[in-house]
């Protein structure tokens, strides 16, 4: 299977020992080739935007939003988190569900519920989210979360 994608940190080279997570699942990869703009590469380093052919289980598929991880990193995937957010432009408030905008979230839009909370832009309101799926998401991770046509800064705490 081909993949391919921007390198965020590190480095990755051809051979096992890598696995990725997409959808809430994870799996061990085997990474056979590599390459930039279609010229075979013997290193993908951060900020390199480039493709990968890999082999893993059948049951696994790889769509938007996949991350390629090395698991010495010990991230672990969570539906969990404890935010900081800071309203874009004023106060404004939080009703109903809200989408999440994370690196790592499987295509771009979590369903967040939160109930009626006013949150300012002079100062941060501490909050707990509860994910309809999981994501892999470390501390001081930057997040958007839109809710309705209001948008918010956030950081994983």
């Amino acid at each position: 299977m081909f993949c391919a994608g921007r390198v965020l940190q590190g480095e990755m080279t051809p051979g096992g020992g890598l696995e990725v997570f997409c959808q809430g699942k994870s799996s061990k990869i085997n990474v056979r080739e590599m390459e930039i703009f279609r010229k075979v590469a013997d290193t993908l380093q951060a900020g390199d935007r480039g493709g990968a052919f890999v082999k893993m289980k059948p049951e696994i598929d790889l769509k938007r939003g996949a991350v390629i991880y090395d698991p010495k990193l010990k991230l672990s995937p969570r539906d969990e988190l404890e935010v900081s957010l800071v309203s874009v432009s004023g106060e404004k408030t939080i009703k109903g569900d809200s989408v999440l905008f994370h690196s790592t979230s499987t295509d771009g839009k979590v369903p967040v519920p939160v109930g009626n909370v006013e949150i300012s832009d002079s100062k941060e309101t501490l909050l707990k989210l509860k994910l309809s799926q999981k994501i892999l998401a470390r501390p001081s991770d930057k997040f958007i979360l839109r809710n309705n046509h209001n948008f918010f800064k956030g950081v994983v705490l």
